[in-house]
């Protein structure tokens, strides 16, 4: 595998790579950073676009690289060596193990979605923390979801921790952002029923029918759902709370209406 060494902080690539850190540079450069080669070889089975690869051989594992070498080499994109002072630089949080992938940002619109024979969409509003996002991927991803949409988003969807917690399985899935409005439009022209998660609802989840096509909401980890999703056309269902908390974090409600959604299609 042919590389490229960087050897200084000025060089235009690795200041580059640097902006994509933060949402604001992703989305001036159209491109987002997939951390790890797992997560890298993930996304290009999935089909994304990868522009070129950062590596750091003082960090990766020898054995990782080696079983990714042929199919990272088969891209014919750049690969730059790093030394380690620079690629920590490029490092997210704490995660640093040694390759950067620099893709084109996926395309979001909501109007490309496309859907299956009852389908389940998941819907995500005002969701703050990216590992959240990247908590309901990963089990939208696990139960053939036809699709995750952020509404009104806080969050950027390619979130470098949104890409990590969801095992990069983010890429597997239909993707769409929008605003709320437009989301809940949306859904109902498809003939979604929309399932409201609400900690207040009268409604136990387990009674809701969700062996047809549907669409599963949560809300904002402090603030919940907006007033957009209520009304007449809205089931608003809650999780049963025995204890001291009055709710669950969003990614594990998330996962348990989506594996009630699966218990009820194939039981």
């Amino acid at each position: 595998m042919h590389t490229k060494i960087i050897t200084s902080p000025d060089n235009p690539k690795f200041k580059a790579a640097l902006k994509l850190l933060s949402s604001r540079g992703r989305h001036q450069r159209d491109q987002i950073a997939i951390f790890g080669v797992r997560e890298t070889l993930r996304a290009i089975a999935a089909g994304a676009q990868i522009d070129e690869i950062f590596i750091c051989p003082e960090i990766v594992k020898p054995e990782l690289l080696d079983s990714a070498e042929t199919q990272l080499a088969k891209l014919g994109k750049p690969i730059w060596e790093l030394p380690t002072n620079l690629f920590s630089r490029l490092a997210y949080g704490d995660r640093v193990d040694g390759l950067l992938a620099v893709a084109a940002r996926p395309n979001s619109d909501l109007s490309r979605i496309v859907l299956i024979d009852r389908p389940l969409v998941i819907v995500l509003e005002s969701v703050e923390k990216p590992g959240n996002i990247g908590a309901v991927a990963r089990s939208a991803d696990a139960i053939g979801a036809a699709a995750l949409v952020l509404a009104s988003p806080i969050c950027d969807l390619f979130h470098p921790n949104c890409i990590r917690a969801s095992l990069a399985c983010i890429f597997s899935l239909q993707t769409a952002v929008a605003d709320s409005e437009t989301v809940k439009l949306w859904l109902l022209q498809n003939k979604l029923l929309i399932v409201a998660a609400d900690p207040g609802a009268k409604t136990l989840y387990t009674t809701v029918d969700l062996r047809n096509s549907g669409a599963i909401v949560l809300g904002n980890e402090a603030r919940g759902l907006s007033t957009i999703w209520s009304g007449h056309e809205i089931q608003s269902v809650r999780l049963p709370m025995r204890g001291l908390a009055d709710s669950l974090n969003v990614s594990v409600t998330a996962a348990v209406l989506m594996f009630e959604a699966v218990r009820q299609r194939t039981g």
